[in-house]
């Protein structure tokens, strides 16, 4: 599943502004392509775990993407960031449209991935990535992140959901 995952990111980042989300601070000191690439590969787990049909492409790069906003939501000097949480998943998915031309599956699991502060997603997709994204965000919330050494180029931490 890593190998699976991180050839998605290296796409992602060759290919629109993936990369962008190395700066910005997610939860606690996990930045939000951190966040990203845990809610892939749990929802990755939870697909094939539970032997869920579905598009494991479509997933992994809907997963990937879901909090592609491209900005700090820290940044409370910047009013267009107020109410975050309600509205992130419709400018992630604005972004991935712009960016990777995601389909109406993928948008639907992004912009709803905030539920119950959005209406519910409308398929698996975003039902996996939804349960995925709330388990990472408590994770990330109360387990601080170890440290990476310098100079070591980015890999993608394994977990105990790696197969």
């Amino acid at each position: 599943m890593r190998n699976y995952i991180k050839e998605r990111v290296k796409y992602l980042e060759e290919h629109g502004n993936f990369s962008k989300l190395k700066k910005y601070k997610q939860h606690n000191n996990y930045t939000t392509f951190d966040h990203c690439i845990s809610v892939a590969k749990l929802s990755l787990y939870l697909a094939v775990k539970f032997h869920i049909k579905i598009d494991k492409d479509e997933l992994v790069t809907a997963a990937l993407l879901h909090d592609y906003y491209l900005y700090d939501w820290h940044d409370f000097t910047d009013k267009t960031h107020t109410f975050h949480g309600f509205r992130h998943g419709k400018t992630a998915s604005i972004n991935a449209v712009r960016d990777y031309n995601i389909n109406k599956r993928q948008m639907n699991a992004i912009e709803r991935h905030m539920f119950p502060l959005t209406l519910p997603p409308t398929n698996r997709m975003g039902i996996i990535i939804t349960i995925a994204d709330k388990y990472c965000a408590f994770k990330e919330i109360f387990v601080k992140k170890q440290k990476v050494l310098k100079n070591t180029t980015y890999d993608i931490p394994k977990n105990r959901w790696d197969t």
